[in-house]
C-alpha cells in the first residue's frame, strides 16, 4: 500500500521535537482544537481564505473560536468555517511524550504503515541550525538554512524568508540554534532587508536571487501519473500537503520508484517568462535516508569528507544529484519537441518549508496553456502549493545588514565569525545551543513595504558512526546507478517495517 500524507500534521508534532526553550507558533487542525480547546490561538484561516490574528490569544468554546484582533474588534468565527488554526506554543523536552504525540497523530490521519518508519527516522534526523524571529512577543522558528550542507566540501549560502520577524525598538532580533544531534557550523549570517511596493510580495531564487511576485495564478488543474486529481493539495498554502509515496513492496522500475505531477497553468498570449511558485521541501524521511547514505562511508568517512574539497568530487556529487532528484528536483516543461529541462527545486527542510522561485523560460511552448512536470523519487519530496506569476518585476532596494551585536551560548562576541564567509566558523556542538543576533533595522518609508531574509552560509557534521568499515560496493552502486538510491531507501523502510512486525509478533 502506498502512502501519501495529506496532512501535515506528523511534520508539525516533529516541529515539537526541535523546539528548545523557545515559545514559537504552529498550524493544527480543527479536530485537534476540538480534542484539545485549552490551546492559545493565535491565529485562524477561514474555509473562505480570511485571516484573522488574535491580539492577545483566541479561545475556543462552545464551537466558536473568539477574541480580540485588529482594532478591538471581538470576533466570533464557526468552528465549521475554520480551516486552519495556528496555536501558541513552549518548546517540549524531548521525551517519550512526543513519540506517543506522534503514534496519536499518526492513528488520527490514518497512515500507520507510512509512521512507522517515520518515527524511526525521527530517532535519527538531521538537519541545519534553526533560525527563531522574534516578533515583539515571542521568538518563531522560520528558517532552516543550508540543509543537506553535510561536509565542508558542499558549504552553501542559503536564503531564508523571515515572515515572522519584526522591528522592536529600532532592532531585528534572531536567535540561532542548534537543537538536533550534531555539530553546525556558520560562516556567514546577514540579514537582507527588501523594500518593495505594497503592491507585491517578495520571494527569492535558490541563488538568492528576488522576485516580485504581483499577480499569482492558480493552476487550471494538477494530477498525478495515474490520473488522480492533486489540486485540493497543491493549490494552497495550507495544512495540506502532497508526498511522494513510498511502497511496501520491493521496487526496481522507474514506475514504482517515482511520483509524477502534472501541473497546468493558463498562460498569456507572448508570454515568454514565468515565474514558477513552489512551497515545499524534503520529507522527514529524506533528512533521514541522507545520515544513511553517509554513513556507508562508516570509518572512511572523514576521508571522504575530505575528498569532498576537491572540485572533482563536487562536480561528481553535483551531477549525481541532479540525476538521482533526492535534494535537486528538475522541473520539465511540454513543449513542442517533447519535455524540456527548464529549472529544479531545491531541496531543504524538513522543517520549515519554504516558498520560492523557480524562473521558467517559456520561449519554446506554443498555446495558451504550459504544463510542467516533476517526478520526485518516492519517501523524499513534500508538496504544499504550487503557483505562477507572468508579470514583470517591480523595483526594489536591498540593504545587507550585519549584526551589531551577536552572542554566543557562552557569552563570546561572535559578530567577526559572522559577518563574512571565510570559514572562521561559529560551531554549535551540543544539543541546546543559541546564538542571539540583533540589527539596527533601516528607516521604512511610509509608501514602503518590508521583506526581510536571511542569508546564511555554513554546513553540519551529521555524527555517523565510524565504527564500521565502508560498504563500497552500495557506495559505488549508488554513484553509478540514478535508481539505487531509491532502492536503497526502500530497502530501509521495508526493513523498518519488518523489524516492526517482529516485534508485534
Amino acid at each position: 500500500m502506498r502512502f501519501k500524507t495529506v496532512v501535515v500534521y506528523i511534520t508539525l508534532v516533529c516541529f515539537v521535537l526541535c523546539i528548545h526553550g523557545c515559545y514559537t507558533s504552529r498550524a493544527i487542525s480543527v479536530k485537534q482544537l476540538e480534542a484539545e480547546p485549552e490551546y492559545i490561538i493565535l491565529k485562524v484561516v477561514t474555509i473562505d481564505n480570511e485571516v484573522y490574528v488574535f491580539s492577545e490569544g483566541g479561545e475556543y468554546i462552545n464551537n466558536m473560536v473568539s477574541g480580540y484582533v485588529e482594532d478591538d474588534e471581538f470576533v466570533k468565527i464557526p468552528i465549521e468555517q475554520v480551516k486552519t488554526i495556528y496555536i501558541q506554543q513552549f518548546g517540549l523536552s524531548r521525551t517519550g511524550k512526543f513519540v506517543m504525540g506522534a503514534v496519536a497523530v499518526a492513528l488520527f490521519v490514518g497512515v500507520i504503515v507510512g509512521t512507522i518508519a517515520l518515527i524511526h527516522a525521527l530517532n535519527s534526523i538531521t538537519s541545519c541550525p534553526f533560525i527563531y524571529s522574534y516578533n515583539g512577543m515571542q521568538y518563531v522558528l522560520d528558517g532552516e538554512p543550508y540543509g543537506g550542507a553535510v561536509c565542508q566540501g558542499l558549504q552553501r549560502t542559503d536564503f531564508c524568508r523571515l515572515d515572522s520577524l519584526q522591528v522592536v525598538d529600532g532592532e531585528y532580533r534572531v536567535l540561532l540554534a542548534n537543537e538536533l544531534n550534531e555539530i553546525q557550523y556558520t560562516d556567514e549570517f546577514k540579514l537582507l532587508i527588501v523594500d518593495h511596493s505594497k503592491d507585491v510580495v517578495v520571494y527569492q531564487d535558490a541563488n538568492g536571487l528576488f522576485y516580485t511576485i504581483g499577480d499569482i495564478q492558480k493552476p487550471l488543474h494538477i494530477i498525478d501519473a495515474e490520473g488522480d486529481d492533486q489540486y485540493q493539495l497543491l493549490s494552497s498554502e495550507d495544512c495540506l500537503l502532497w508526498e511522494a509515496g513510498a511502497s511496501n513492496n520491493e521496487v526496481d522500475t522507474f514506475s514504482n520508484l517515482r511520483d509524477t505531477l502534472f501541473i497546468t497553468f493558463l498562460r498569456p498570449h507572448h508570454a515568454t517568462r514565468a515565474k514558477l511558485i513552489v512551497n515545499g521541501c524534503n520529507t522527514i524521511w529524506g533528512s533521514y535516508m541522507l545520515k544513511q547514505m553517509v554513513s556507508l562511508f562508516g570509518n572512511q568517512v572523514t576521508t571522504w569528507y575530505d575528498e569532498m574539497l576537491t572540485p572533482e568530487w563536487q562536480e561528481l556529487i553535483e551531477d549525481w544529484n541532479d540525476q538521482v532528484e533526492l535534494y535537486n528536483l528538475q522541473v520539465y516543461v511540454w513543449e513542442d519537441s517533447g519535455w524540456m529541462h527548464r529549472g529544479e527545486i531545491m531541496g531543504g527542510g524538513p522543517i520549515v518549508s519554504e516558498t520560492r522561485v523557480v524562473p521558467i523560460d517559456l520561449t519554446g511552448v506554443q498555446g495558451d496553456t504550459v504544463t510542467i512536470r516533476l517526478t520526485p523519487p518516492q519517501g523524499f519530496w513534500q508538496f504544499n502549493l504550487f503557483a505562477v506569476d507572468y508579470s514583470s518585476d517591480f523595483p526594489i532596494q536591498i540593504h545587507e545588514l550585519s549584526a551589531t551585536t551577536a552572542t554566543a551560548h557562552d557569552g563570546a562576541d561572535i559578530c567577526d565569525e559572522l559577518n563574512c564567509s571565510d570559514s572562521d566558523y561559529y560551531m554549535m556542538s551540543d544539543v541546546g545551543q543559541q546564538a542571539l543576533l540583533v540589527f539596527s533595522a533601516p528607516e521604512l518609508k511610509s509608501e514602503t513595504d518590508r521583506t526581510i531574509f536571511a542569508k546564511v552560509s555554513g554546513y553540519y557534521d551529521l555524527k555517523v558512526k565510524t565504527d564500521a568499515p565502508p560498504q563500497y560496493e552500495k557506495i559505488y552502486r549508488m554513484l553509478t546507478d540514478p535508481n539505487y538510491a531509491v532502492i536503497f531507501s526502500n530497502n530501509e523502510y521495508l526493513e523498518i517495517l519488518n523489524q516492526h512486525a517482529t516485534i508485534q509478533k
